[in-house]
């Protein structure tokens, strides 16, 4: 199974629990489907130099400015 539907089963589980009214079962499941989905949107972030996601994001965001300023969307 993969991770995504391995979360959505998580999800699943935890809505038929609040269903059930048994919350700390739904809250556990939620915070174990929150966790695999940041991890692994963490581990997507990193690239091929083993760049932390921080680093990615810090160049992302350089671009975009250069891009926004080269087409006259932002002024400096």
């Amino acid at each position: 199974m993969d991770t995504m539907s391995e979360i959505y089963t998580l999800i699943e589980t935890a809505e038929n629990a609040v269903h059930e009214q048994r919350f700390e079962l739904a809250q556990a499941l939620a915070a174990i489907a929150t966790a695999r989905a940041l991890a692994d949107i963490a581990n997507a972030l990193r690239d091929d130099e083993n760049n932390s996601p921080v680093h990615i994001l810090h160049n992302m965001s350089y671009t975009l400015a250069t891009i926004a300023r080269n087409t006259g969307a932002i002024d400096d």
